[in-house]
């Protein structure tokens, strides 16, 4: 009797961003866009594409990451648990669907982050899911420090 052969499992390929990092282990991408309007206002911005100005963004369920400047010479990495404050504000004209998502972060150095363009609203409310997991996951890891099933503060 011949032995069947088993098929190799082809290897599933690492998830990647636009950028070309990889993702970690539960990591999804929330949102990911270039902006212009950070860089140089309307109407101006219209050109900021032909100068290599433009502001990419990849937003995920563990944290967001700005690469700006000239040709993408700065970046900056906001972890999740870090951000204090969430808020959305819809631009003057806001049946055009743009709109800015302010980040408000834990250290001063970041402070905030303002992220202005189109269709900001459905990134605005996934972030903010994403935001209340990370809160809720840092809450309950805080609690149990020690690993023993027991919230440290917890008498009995």
């Amino acid at each position: 009797m011949d032995n069947p052969t088993i098929a190799p499992v082809p290897a599933t390929p690492a998830r990647t961003r636009k950028d070309g990092q990889a993702l970690v282990h539960g990591e999804l991408v929330l949102w990911e866009d270039k902006t212009w309007v950070d860089v140089c206002p309307v109407p101006c911005c219209c050109l900021a594409a032909l100068c290599c100005s433009a502001t990419s963004w990849t937003v995920t369920t563990l944290r967001i990451d700005k690469q700006s400047g000239c040709c993408g010479t700065t970046e900056r990495t906001l972890d999740l648990r870090r951000v204090t404050d969430l808020s959305y504000q819809a631009s003057a004209c806001c049946c055009c669907c743009r709109g800015t998502v302010v980040v408000h972060a834990a250290d001063k150095d970041t402070g905030e982050m303002n992220i202005t363009t189109w269709n900001t609203k459905p990134m605005y409310h996934n972030l903010k899911t994403a935001w209340s997991r990370v809160k809720a996951g840092t809450a309950v890891s805080m609690a149990d420090a020690d690993g023993d099933g027991i919230a440290d503060g917890d008498a009995s």
